[in-house]
């Protein structure tokens, strides 16, 4: 009789904590198949960001005219012009979408939000991984060997710049700054204090090497109403946040690993 019992109670046991959490959750590993709006939605973004994972948590599922109530998206290693943000968090409310009639052809907008909360981290590692690659500049002006370290204080950086004047210069440059947001969405030197190798050189010359690479970070690619309005450094690290941060919320999860 006991052995009938405890039979019961595991099967019982296993019938409670085998049932998802929500009823109507989606999960895509490398791929995703799009079978609704929303899994449609998903599949733009991973298209857009080339995400390590991505979790999507939307209240309910969009009207005909594209508008979700709430949106909470946390994006995993995304691309964003060229470079590697660790981690890139939003929420949206009242987000309204062009038709998702038009989704499927890949034509996908956020046309507006009531509230847009965000909040995205850089890390110094993927600064330098992307600039070790990268050449900066045009013609006979060029960065070559650009590093960033990011501290609580700010951020320094070094790199040579070649300039072609009457003759050709190789000028190292030592960069202390902190950064500023410039329109929400672009990441720009504030103030920076400069040490050159030559002491022979037009102040000219470390304008126009400091205009090749400003802005730092361009965020204008995110398809949505984005203002960013505070930076936070830390230790290899940098936070841009809105001045309220986004919080998850609870309704229907999508979710997708590379």
């Amino acid at each position: 009789m006991f052995r009938a019992l405890r039979i019961v109670l595991t099967m019982v046991f296993l019938l409670l904590f085998s049932a998802p959490v929500y009823s109507a959750d989606f999960s895509y590993k490398g791929k995703v198949e799009p079978t609704n709006e929303t899994s449609q939605l998903l599949k733009f973004y991973i298209n857009k960001f080339d995400p390590e994972s991505f979790l999507l948590i939307i209240e309910e599922e969009p009207d005909e005219t594209g508008l979700y109530r709430s949106v909470y998206m946390d994006i995993i290693g995304c691309i964003i012009s060229g470079v590697r943000l660790d981690r890139l968090t939003f929420k949206l409310v009242d987000a309204q979408f062009n038709s998702p009639a038009e989704w499927e052809s890949g034509e996908v907008k956020c046309l507006s939000a009531l509230e847009v909360y965000a909040t995205c981290r850089l890390l110094e590692d993927d600064v330098n991984t992307d600039l070790k690659k990268r050449v900066i500049g045009d013609g006979d002006d060029k960065w070559r060997n650009l590093q960033l370290r990011i501290t609580p204080k700010g951020i320094s950086g070094s790199g040579e710049y070649s300039v072609r004047l009457l003759l050709s210069f190789n000028i190292l440059i030592e960069i202390e700054s902190k950064l500023r947001i410039v329109e929400g969405k672009e990441v720009w030197l504030l103030d920076p204090l400069l040490r050159l190798n030559r002491l022979d050189v037009p102040d000219y010359v470390t304008n126009m090497a400091l205009d090749q690479i400003q802005p730092l970070l361009k965020l204008k690619t995110l398809p949505f109403p984005l203002k960013l309005n505070k930076i936070t450094f830390k230790e290899k690290e940098a936070l841009f946040e809105t001045r309220v941060l986004p919080s998850k919320i609870e309704g229907i999860t999508y979710t997708y690993v590379k």
